[in-house]
Order: C-alpha cells, then structure tokens, then sequence
C-alpha cells in the first residue's frame, strides 16, 4: 500500500494508521527517552505539589488553590497526553480514543494558561491593590467556585469538536492525536480557542505581572528614598556642647 492510500485508510476504519515517515527509526530510542524524562519528572513534580496542598493545612490559601488546579492540568499533560505522544511514535490508535486523547490535550492546554493567568490576578491584586479588596475577591469559597466554573467552561468549549464543530483525530503533520483540518470547523474552533482563550489569558498574565515588577521597583525607590531621607537628617543634626545640656538643629 503506498503512503497516499494508506492515509486514506482514515475515512474508512476506525483505526488511525501511522504515516510511516512519522519518525525515522533511528530517531525513536531518542524520542522515546525524552517522553519518559518529561513524564517523570512532570508527574513527579505535580504529584508532590497536589498532595502537599492538600494534606498540609498551612497551604490552604486562596492562592496555593489555583496553584493546585494549575498542577491538576500539568498532571494530566503528564500521565495522559504525553504517553499517548509515545505510543503513537510507533503503534496505530483507534480513532475513538485519539479523538478523547485530543480533547484532553486542549482541555489540559486551556486549563494550564487559565490558571496561570488566575494567579497573575491574584498576586496582582494581593501586592497592586488593599488587603480590604484582596479579602473580598478572593474568599475560599468564590475561589472554589471561580476553579469549578473554569474547568466546567473549558469542558465545555473543548468538546465542541466531539460534536461536530471542528474534528479531533490523529494528525500526521504534527504525529500527536489533536485538532485535524477534515472538518472545515476546526479552523474557526482554533481561532476561537486562540482569541477566547490563549491569547488573552496570556496577555493578562504578563499585564499582571509587569504591574507587579512596577509595583516591586516603586516600592524599592520609596525604601531607598526614605533611607537617603534619614541619613541626611542625621547628618544635619548638631548637638550642644554645654554641659547638661543637648539640642538637635
């Protein structure tokens, strides 16, 4: 079977045949460790930070939640996405389960720069803004709430692909089970993706941050300013040299 027939075979059965110069046979030993390197350590990583927010109760805070839906989704970037990235360097995988597997790589995508962008807002707001507007935005239970709407949302958005708006599959241009052009959909899916979800998120993120660096340095000049105040008011005093008798000028 020649390799344009065999990439036609996708139409056809419900198994996803690897293009066979996906990657060359000398190159998979590499790839193979590389994954293994990312899954370990990703995991590894994740797990620890999941479970230390979760057992210790001194990391019970508005921030560190964010942080723990933040390792959720790098965890199943771990465990899921990248050793489906393995298999598929050398075995076929049925199409109902690249199409899940691609759904999760979006879903997990989307919730990584989602709650990389929350906690830019929440130390934006803890350092930029009054502890008073702190403690009210960021209460345990709207930042529960606020966690659970996001991954419902990004739930949501990423399964318009599984029914009908855009196509999830094996794509042999990038070798991973994610977004496939065979539904003409999947263009307006990704640019929706991008100007809903990406872009801003990581926009507002940096925005966040750099008011915060601003923030940091005009908090640095004030210190160094009241410190060059001081000293020259020391400089300045003089004293009397009466006996029993001291005066500041």
């Amino acid at each position: 079977m020649d390799e344009l027939s065999q990439l036609n075979v996708t139409h056809n059965t419900s198994i996803t045949p690897l293009p066979p110069w996906h990657v060359p046979s000398n190159s998979i030993t590499i790839f193979r460790v590389y994954y293994t390197l990312l899954i370990f350590f990703g995991s590894f990583g994740n797990i620890v930070t999941i479970i230390a927010i979760i057992r210790y109760k001194d990391l019970h805070s508005q921030a560190n939640y964010y942080v723990l839906s933040l390792a959720v989704a790098d965890l199943g970037v771990s465990i899921v996405i990248t050793p489906a990235a393995l298999v598929t360097l050398t075995h076929n995988v049925p199409d109902a389960m690249c199409k899940i597997l691609a759904f999760l790589v979006f879903l997990f995508l989307h919730m990584s720069v989602v709650s990389l962008g929350s906690i830019a807002f929440n130390r934006y707001v803890l350092i930029c803004r009054s502890f008073g507007v702190y403690t009210k935005l960021f209460t345990s239970r709207k930042v529960f709430i606020t966690i659970v709407v996001q991954w419902i949302i990004q739930i949501l958005f990423c399964a318009l692909p599984l029914v009908g708006f855009g196509s999830y599959g094996f794509n042999p241009f990038t070798g991973i089970c994610i977004l496939t052009m065979e539904n003409h959909y999947s263009v307006y899916f990704l640019v929706l993706s991008d100007i809903i979800v990406m872009y801003p998120s990581m926009i507002l993120t940096l925005a966040f941050y750099i008011a915060v660096f601003k923030k940091f340095i005009q908090s640095q000049r004030s210190v160094h300013a009241n410190i060059s105040e001081n000293k020259s008011s020391t400089k300045g005093q003089s004293y009397s040299t009466e006996p029993g008798h001291i005066s500041f000028c």
